[in-house]
């Protein structure tokens, strides 16, 4: 999984159709014919990985080792990676060229296929991060083989768990968040446009009913005045025209 040169006297390394890492070399010995697309993403399934995962771990197995179950690399620090995903050959779970074996390694390894960051194929760098490369970033050979293999870049459960997911992902969250609370905020508000039109109505109507209730004619509150203190005028009002009546 970690970039390396060839141990001396090895095999010349056939070509790669993505490159794993940065000037990368992997041994293909000429009896192991390399597996297709579609014959990795079953093996991944048979060792137990989730299908929603295969066509990603298949993307993965291509750009480590081009597919060739029996692939191997030295590393710089001398350890040797091999199989399919090139896992370290004493690591844990060991390395192997056993197609089905390396599966199940590769399932171990990557969290049942939710977590490839330990590939450097999946960082847009192909190199870990070391260069400032970003995990399932553009440019992440893994992501090149996935698209011209699978035809698509959606990757179930690939995001790493407690890291940063890829674009795409992140991308369409963030949309149906801003939508989802959008279209709430839209209803809030229109709700309480209604309330506020309501009270408005209530609170006229109750004005209205105020003012028609409290008013009285003239003549009776002129005459209901003057009867409590038995002087002054009042008025009296007669069929054809009023006149001021001094109380006697």
């Amino acid at each position: 999984m970690t970039s390396g040169t060839p141990s001396p006297g090895s095999a010349a390394p056939a070509p790669l159709p993505i490159s794993a890492h940065q000037s990368p070399t992997t041994q293909n010995p000429p009896q192991t014919a390399a597996l297709t697309f579609d014959e990795v993403e079953n093996y991944w399934i048979k060792a137990g990985g989730s299908p929603q995962a295969a066509a990603m771990a298949a993307a993965v197995a291509d750009a480590e080792s081009g597919l060739n179950p029996n692939a191997q690399r030295t590393n710089p620090d001398g350890t040797i990676s091999v199989g399919l995903w090139l896992t370290p050959q004493n690591g844990m779970p060991p390395g192997s060229t056993d197609p089905l074996a390396s599966a199940r390694g590769a399932v171990q390894l990557s969290n049942g296929g939710t977590d490839w960051s330990q590939w450097c194929s999946t960082w847009s760098d192909n190199n870990c991060g070391e260069n400032n490369g970003t995990y399932l970033g553009s440019g992440a050979n893994a992501l090149m083989s996935l698209g011209t293999q699978a035809g698509s870049y959606s990757m179930p459960g690939s995001a790493p768990s407690g890291t940063n997911i890829g674009a795409s992902t992140a991308t369409t969250g963030a949309a149906s968040t801003a939508a989802s609370g959008g279209s709430g905020h839209s209803i809030i508000l229109i709700l309480a446009i209604v309330v506020v039109v309501i009270l408005v109505v209530i609170m006229r109507r109750r004005g209205r009913q105020g003012e028609e209730g409290g008013s009285a004619p003239r003549g009776e509150a002129e005459e209901g005045g003057e009867s409590g203190t038995g002087i002054g005028t009042h008025t009296v009002r007669v069929p054809a025209h009023t006149r001021q009546v001094r109380n006697p």
